[in-house]
């Protein structure tokens, strides 16, 4: 009963008279001022020791690499707000725990500033288990995640949930983000969005793609509406033509970043979560063709695993394009784009 849990927990700690709208930011300033005055979180030579079990970890919902410096990685934990690598992995570090909101659901790097990061609150993939997973909108750092502010624009219940956000390779400061409401598009970094795909009753996941190599070129999935294509940089898109005959859910798409024609999709299916279908289009979405479903070798279940709503992923080669990772419970590779 997560939504019974998710009331109890408010309203604890809003008798008699709700919680102030400020009241998050006013404890944390409190907090900073009293670090500020010597009460340091930190102390020199102080660190945690993990103490296992080594086998369990939190959801990282985002991850996003630095465009110049491949060791250095932002990860973004359903829970536990963002994290950094500058050694490819080997060290993390959280950048804020005090951040009001620390659901993290999606992270990009601007590729021309490459300091420039913008962080999604909320994990609407399982918006369905009583809004447990709640966001509040999409911060953005210009120091490389040292400091972070909400972006005003995104403070209204259109970003309660950021399922994706996805910066333009080609032009400077065009930014697409996916919420429960739709894709939204700012020409201006972030400070103001437009409405590009709008849905009334929410979409419980939806993901946008930039061509990496053909300008102007971006996909979009939203649950219950299908697939789209834009080729202005995401200010109109126009549906794509039926790829699936089973009803599906979450849609996650991979452009073949040596050639944006070449894109792969993998459908979750709408009740049993398992992957109900894999795809390839060589033409940029105008025609499809079906792929070998990877299963796994213990249970015969697609490599899913009856989680496909919030464990979905796919990774395509950044020079061969029939090279491609689909991720679940399992992790599968093909190296004949998609046959095997």
């Amino acid at each position: 009963m997560p939504a019974a849990a998710a009331e109890h927990f408010y309203l604890q700690r809003s008798w008699p008279n709700g919680i102030p709208a400020h009241a998050y930011r006013a404890a944390v300033a409190q907090v900073r001022a009293m670090e500020d005055a010597g009460f340091a979180r930190r102390t020199a030579g102080w660190r945690w020791l993990n103490q296992g079990p080594v086998n369990i970890a939190g959801r990282i919902r985002a991850m996003a690499l630095d465009p110049v410096d491949a060791a250095t990685i932002y990860a973004g934990s359903a829970g536990g707000g963002v994290w950094k690598t500058t050694n490819s992995g080997f060290d993390w570090r959280p950048l804020d725990d005090l951040l009001p909101n620390l659901r993290i659901g999606a992270i990009a790097v601007d590729p021309f500033e490459r300091r420039r990061i913008l962080a999604g609150c909320g994990e609407g993939f399982v918006a369905w288990q009583g809004a447990a997973a709640f966001g509040q909108g999409i911060y953005r750092s210009g120091d490389g995640g040292e400091a972070w502010e909400l972006l005003p624009s995104t403070e209204g219940q259109r970003f309660w949930y950021v399922f994706d956000v996805d910066f333009d390779p080609f032009l400077e400061n065009n930014v697409l983000a996916c919420t429960w409401r739709g894709v939204y598009r700012s020409t201006d970094g972030g400070e103001s969005w437009t409405s590009i795909l709008y849905r009334s009753t929410a979409p419980f996941s939806a993901t946008v793609e930039f061509s990496r190599s053909e300008r102007g070129v971006v996909y979009a999935a939203l649950e219950g509406e299908g697939l789209f294509r834009s080729e202005d940089h995401g200010q109109t898109f126009a549906p794509l033509g039926p790829v699936l005959d089973d009803r599906f859910s979450r849609v996650v798409l991979a452009p073949a970043p040596s050639n944006g024609d070449i894109l792969y999709a993998a459908f979750t299916d709408h009740s049993a979560r398992e992957c109900a279908g894999l795809r390839r289009s060589d033409d940029g979405g105008r025609t499809w063709r079906a792929l070998a479903i990877p299963r796994s070798r213990v249970s015969g279940k697609t490599y899913m695993g009856e989680q496909g709503r919030f464990n979905s992923t796919l990774s395509v080669h950044p020079e061969n394009p029939d090279i491609v990772w689909a991720g679940g419970i399992d992790l599968h590779r093909s190296t004949d784009g998609g046959a095997s």
